[in-house]
């Protein structure tokens, strides 16, 4: 280790200056335990009048910070137009020159995290909007999870666009590479996402109608086949949607949420949140509306990200029915009874918790053939 360590304070500040930037914590811990680590950069760029010149200015600041940075002690292996940041593989000389750099913000590592999900029609009045003859045509959804099975009878004709981002672990699309363009991207394994696609579009022929029939459907990939998935993935998804879609864009649901939970908004946590709270602002400042599951793990007073995010709309879990007693599957807490609009014990829950909505249990699409069903309960 060089100078760098006895040059941090204990809240990971570098003495270096007014324009100090924040090493976290847990990259100097990867970096006593490897020689390299890789570590998502936060920059400072100056503010743009629309995304097109705030895309030149990124660029702009991402090229002079690797110009600077010590030739051999840095790789880059992502970097984003929109989003004011990069992921690189560092070496304590160059991690030392990163936390000097005035263009930079802060550096931290990546984070990983699941899936979650669900809703039902009377209960939120939707079979009164679609019995009046209103739909979602004209709209345009971006469902952000573990992919879809676009050939399903539920969905036929309503995905628009597919794309896969996936590095947890390497190259987890199933081309084999960490991203991959059209409908055979987002082939999945899980269901979740198929089920949540559903949910949202369906055409009524498999399950039931979806609380948005119509509505055109942008499904990306950022799961891998164990179901977990990076945050760098999604500032990729939101990066692809802002540069791809906006035009047409006007919500996207993220029906998963990180393992770390928030007892407040936490754009400033860490780097990589702030990188995916710039990305969720600026799809905000664009008219998109963003919608993110509380969470499952049963907390009263915290919520995953991307819920937790001060420009997401975090929507907590209902049950839709009397279904007797219930236990959450993974036993961290039990309904002894359940009703229609009572809040799930499973349900995260606190003051930033937008709207709750029916999440158990929600019968819709499945992965596994054209024409399943299934039902899955989550936020």
């Amino acid at each position: 280790m060089t100078a760098l360590a006895l040059s941090v304070l204990a809240s990971g500040t570098l003495v270096v200056g007014v324009e100090a930037a924040t090493v976290e914590a847990p990259v100097l811990d990867a970096l006593a335990r490897s020689t390299r680590v890789e570590v998502v950069v936060a920059l400072r760029v100056p503010a743009a009048a629309d995304i097109a010149e705030r895309k030149v200015r990124i660029r702009a600041a991402r090229e002079a910070l690797l110009d600077s940075l010590p030739q051999r002690s840095f790789r880059l292996t992502r970097s984003w137009e929109t989003v004011a940041g990069m992921m690189l593989q560092i070496d304590p000389l160059g991690l030392e020159a990163l936390a000097a750099d005035p263009a930079v913000i802060s550096v931290g590592l990546d984070g990983s995290g699941e899936a979650h999900l669900g809703q039902s029609l009377p209960l939120i009045g939707a079979d009164s909007v679609h019995a009046a003859g209103t739909t979602a045509a004209g709209s345009e959804v971006a469902v952000i999870d573990s992919g879809a099975r676009v050939t399903h009878s539920d969905l036929s004709g309503a995905v628009v666009a597919a794309q896969c981002f996936c590095n947890n672990g390497g190259g987890c699309c199933p081309n084999g590479s960490t991203a991959q363009s059209g409908n055979a991207a987002v082939a999945e394994t899980t269901g979740h996402g198929t089920n949540v696609a559903s949910i949202i579009s369906s055409d009524g022929n498999a399950a039931s109608t979806g609380v948005a029939p119509d509505a055109s459907v942008s499904v990306i990939r950022i799961f891998n086949s164990a179901g977990s998935f990076v945050f760098s993935d999604l500032v990729s998804a939101l990066d692809w949607l802002i540069n791809n879609r906006l035009a047409t864009l006007n919500a996207i649901n993220m029906s998963i949420g990180s393992y770390a939970l928030s007892s407040g908004v936490c754009d400033d946590e860490s780097t990589v949140y702030g990188l995916v709270g710039a990305a969720i602002d600026t799809l905000r400042e664009a008219g998109v509306l963003a919608v993110a599951s509380a969470g499952n793990s049963a907390s009263d007073s915290s919520l995953s990200m991307p819920a937790c995010l001060r420009n997401v709309m975090a929507v907590g879990a209902t049950y839709d029915a009397n279904i007797g007693s219930f236990t959450w599957f993974t036993g961290n807490c039990t309904d002894a009874s359940t009703a229609a609009d009572k809040y799930a014990c499973w349900s995260n829950t606190n003051a930033q918790v937008d709207v709750a909505a029916p999440g158990c249990r929600s019968t819709a699409a499945c992965s596994t053939g054209n024409t399943h069903t299934c039902w899955w309960c989550g936020t």
